[in-house]
């Protein structure tokens, strides 16, 4: 069976949205499923999430079928059209209208290239990764055209992703039945987290007996790939941080304008985000907190951050008035990042916090979670209660707490440095992998989706 897999991003392209799309196509052939690769070629600049792996050499044995079309210029040039289309985007409702107008245009024009090579591969369904939302639109223009079914697996939320912002109240409805009537007429819908599920079903108004959870997870070739990670210091409390962090930005009142606005529901966030909580801020306050309670852990304890920060971030960070306490290490490759993690006393996970209508509802786990679970390491995560949270206390995977509680997070600090010490340190201290982290593995994962790419084939040949 050949499913036509429809992803913006693959290698040699790097971002947060590849690694799901690679470990797929990478252990589908384990079940019988051949993916034909469709994707862009076009280069594009995304920050290195999950300390990075921008030196990865593209995988030959992945999938021997990998198609690149560039998405910006099969688009036709109707330089009028253009335009007026532009124009349209000042205003409100317009802009959403125009929007959907212009990916209709990517469809009919990257679709035409994309269904000469369906005809030519005769799959038996179509596989889109998002976002971009174009990869769904593309879809569901193909699924017109030749009566295949497709999946829609949305990586992220479409109408309610965090950082979604509409011209108006109705611009954001429009959206959102748009989102309805592509994802309704899908063979199955897959998120990644239960939260993301709920916001489908209830808010999008899509069936729950329609979407199905395949949480993002680890891949275990990366953690047999050799590391060129120097070891950490064993006399030292190690706590580790890899991936991206928001730099702490003091929150303003709201000006009269933007109370006029939000009166007339102009400049509509459906999704109220808090970026502040992905900072280290909280967690550096905390470790201040222990550190004036007791100051000989000035020099027992070393706090790592690994990742590609902006100025703004490093400069918040070299400002920490222990600056012996914290390294700042690049960009690493994954495998690199294991070996630190897997060497760390204790692993820190920070989390946007996300409110829709005033309630917390954080449809985003991250992905670094997975692999933290994998090394055994003990976790201490200052979030709002959320998919992330109730994964690591159902595991028993380590410490959970308010994003903004200091002294809980200068409790857990010092509860897990006692531990440490009474072990004599990292040498003799154990850190076994939990056996339900197994559930994970990028491997087994790429089972269920086969199992619903099987299922939506079924489905097609029914029709």
């Amino acid at each position: 069976m050949k499913v036509f897999f429809i992803s913006h991003g693959f290698p040699p392209m790097r971002h947060s949205g590849t690694f799901r799309s690679e470990a797929f196509v990478r252990y589908l052939p384990e079940f019988g499923i051949e993916p034909i690769v469709f994707t862009a070629n076009e280069v594009v600049s995304f920050p290195i999430y999950d300390a990075g792996r921008a030196d990865h050499s593209v995988d030959a044995a992945i999938t021997p079928k990998v198609i690149r079309c560039n998405w910006r210029n099969e688009r036709p040039e109707h330089t009028g059209v253009r335009e007026v289309l532009a124009q349209g985007l000042r205003f409100p409702l317009v802009n959403t209208l125009v929007v959907q107008i212009q990916r209709s245009i990517f469809a009919a024009s990257v679709g035409e290239y994309a269904l000469r090579c369906v005809r030519s591969f005769s799959p038996s369904v179509i596989y889109a990764s998002s976002p971009p939302v174009d990869t769904i639109v593309l879809a569901r223009y193909l699924s017109i055209k030749t009566g295949l079914p497709y999946i829609c697996d949305l990586r992220d939320p479409w109408t309610y992703f965090y950082t979604s912002k509409y011209r108006s109240y109705l611009d954001f409805l429009l959206e959102r039945a748009y989102e309805r009537w592509v994802l309704k007429n899908a063979a199955w819908v897959i998120s990644n987290t239960e939260q993301a599920k709920r916001q489908l079903t209830h808010r999008v108004g899509i069936k729950a007996s329609n979407i199905h959870v395949i949480p993002n997870g680890y891949d275990p070739k990366e953690f047999e790939q050799p590391s060129r990670t120097a070891a950490l210091e064993h006399n030292h409390f190690n706590i580790v941080y890899t991936g991206l962090l928001s730099p702490f930005v003091p929150q303003s009142r709201a000006t009269s304008r933007a109370m006029i606005k939000c009166l007339l529901g102009l400049d509509y966030r459906p999704v109220d985000c808090n970026q502040n909580h992905r900072s280290p801020y909280f967690f550096l306050r905390g470790l201040s907190l222990l550190v004036d309670r007791h100051p000989t852990l000035r020099q027992r304890i070393r706090c790592h951050f690994v990742g590609a920060f902006d100025s703004l971030l490093l400069a918040q960070l070299n400002s920490f008035e222990f600056p012996e306490m914290l390294q700042v290490h690049d960009a690493m490759t994954q495998a690199d990042a294991n070996e630190i993690c897997k060497a760390a006393d204790l692993l820190l996970l920070l989390q946007l916090s996300m409110k829709v209508g005033g309630k917390a509802e954080c449809a985003a786990v991250p992905g670094k979670l997975f692999n933290y679970l994998r090394t055994g390491v003990p976790i201490l995560a200052p979030m709002e209660d959320n998919d992330a949270a109730e994964i690591i206390r159902v595991r028993r995977a380590g410490y959970v707490c308010p994003p903004e509680d200091v002294n809980g997070i200068a409790f857990h600090l010092e509860h897990e440095f006692n531990d440490w010490q009474e072990s004599q340190g990292r040498m003799n201290r154990d850190h076994p992998v939990p056996d339900a982290v197994g559930e994970f593995d990028r491997r087994s994962l790429t089972g269920r989706l086969a199992g619903l790419l099987e299922s939506a084939a079924i489905k097609g040949q029914g029709l």
